[in-house]
């Protein structure tokens, strides 16, 4: 279902679950009807996730996923063995926020750094969708784009941080570093950062 009744491009999608503990994705296609049927996938945990058949860009996301009466908006399916999960109603929205802004040392711009914006839920954190990074260009600038709206923390930091930024305690760890910000629906905001 779409949220706001717009079902172009619905054949361009395919549906995925995502693994929270393995680099592993499961997917299916999207046919003109809504319907998708994501197979042999084995036991885990996982996360809905939307895809394009192209390669490009998303601006989507599914904002509710209910399957056999459970929802799983904001936590993972758990398979077992030979399990079957459905039927599933899930609402794809594009309400995505952006947040802009420029990073700085001692007032110098800092390059080729990430800005990373993270959930205050520790339990958004496991759900990969809701941790979204951007790199600084030369002259500190960022621009993160498809931010589900929400609460968050948001950070600079260098790249060799690797991607501890996916721990569900890198958050926690680096509190005092972090600027909470509220993502609004359809809405760009600037913040500016202090690299550390």
């Amino acid at each position: 279902f779409f949220e706001h009744g717009n079902a172009s491009g619905l054949n361009d999608l395919q549906m995925g679950l995502e693994s929270t503990t393995r680099n592993e994705l499961y997917v299916s296609d999207i046919d003109a009807k809504g319907s998708f049927d994501i197979q042999n996938t084995p036991p885990g945990a996982y996360t809905f996730r939307l895809l394009s058949k192209h390669g490009r860009e998303v601006r989507l996301y599914p904002k509710r996923v209910q399957c056999a009466g459970a929802d799983y908006t904001a936590t993972a399916v758990n398979l077992d063995v030979g399990a079957w999960l459905g039927p599933c109603a899930v609402t794809i929205s594009d309400d995505l926020g952006t947040i802009a802004g420029r990073i700085s040392n001692r007032d110098q711009p800092q390059p080729q750094v990430f800005a990373v914006i993270v959930p205050q839920s520790r339990v958004l954190r496991v759900i990969p969708r809701y941790t979204v990074t951007a790199r600084s260009e030369s002259g500190g600038e960022y621009e993160i784009k498809g931010v589900i709206p929400g609460d968050y923390y948001l950070f600079a930091a260098r790249p060799d941080y690797g991607h501890e930024w996916f721990s569900v305690d890198f958050a926690d760890l680096h509190r005092e570093e972090a600027q909470s910000v509220k993502v609004s629906a359809n809405q760009m905001q600037r913040v500016n950062l202090t690299l550390p």
